[in-house]
């Protein structure tokens, strides 16, 4: 294969038509893909608010205390030193990779309750029944 020369002397000129018409079709493209985004946008919203593949059993096997607050009103709370170390942790670390905390809580519509914990409070659980 030869080399290609795209030295000054070698381009071609285009007509102010032809630019006309690959801009035309740069905008088309442009808004293809904006429309495109748009569609994909709405689809991921819609399984954001399920958690595929992940059961609620994750965190109904852990023992929970009910807690009232003026808040909060009722929810409860799962302490690391009265559930099984393990199943904790794995409860807790799915919380923290998914950055739940009481604002941004971390369940699926399908579950009966939402999670979240607080960073200063490693050994607590919190949640609060849907509805």
């Amino acid at each position: 294969m030869g080399q290609v020369n795209l030295s000054r002397d070698q381009h071609k000129s285009f007509s102010a038509d032809a630019i006309e018409r690959i801009l035309a079709l740069l905008i088309d493209l442009g808004n293809a893909l904006e429309n495109a985004g748009v569609d994909l946008k709405e689809a991921v919203s819609e399984l954001v608010d399920y958690e595929l593949g992940l059961s609620e059993e994750v965190f109904t096997i852990l023992k929970w205390n009910k807690r009232k607050s003026d808040k909060l009103g009722e929810y409860e709370v799962a302490e690391k030193k009265e559930n099984d170390p393990h199943a904790f942790n794995h409860a807790y670390n799915i919380l923290k990779v998914n950055n739940a905390d009481i604002k941004n809580h971390f369940g699926s519509k399908d579950w009966n309750y939402y999670y979240w914990i607080f960073e200063n409070a490693p050994d607590l659980i919190f949640r609060k029944r849907r509805g």
